[in-house]
């Protein structure tokens, strides 16, 4: 009988460290959104680490920041890896337009400040 008094917690201690070392395999966007639905064009998709990309808030504030760029397709951000990936018209931006777009300062009650800075990017090719 006081075995099976271990039995349940042992289980769930296995199954949280399982989950814990798990969760590192797997990635689930923090945020998706399209910027043009309508699009039919070519496109062609960048993979940047973006340091200030840490939860749904600032991916959200990183999707408005990115409105006025011109031929953004789509934006999914997945915050616990900091990364994000834009699909873009090449016709219309080059991936150093977007970064720079990225890294512009915002404007704030305190002045301009710079919130997010790409340290790395990687094209994943047109689709």
């Amino acid at each position: 009988m006081k075995s099976r008094a271990y039995m349940i917690p042992a289980v769930l201690a296995i199954l949280t460290v399982a989950g814990v070392l798990g969760a590192s395999f797997i990635s689930v966007p923090t945020l998706t959104y399209v910027y043009d639905e309508g699009f039919s064009g070519e496109t062609q998709k960048v993979v940047l680490i973006v340091e200030g990309v840490r939860c749904r808030g600032t991916a959200v504030f990183l999707r408005e920041h990115m409105e006025s760029v011109p031929g953004l397709v789509s934006l999914v951000a997945y915050a616990g890896k900091h990364r994000v990936v834009i699909e873009y018209a090449p016709q219309a931006v080059k991936v150093d337009e977007i970064i720079s777009a990225i890294e512009k300062p915002i404007v704030t009650d305190d002045g301009l400040m710079e919130f997010f800075r790409v340290t790395s990017s990687a094209g994943t090719g047109t689709n």
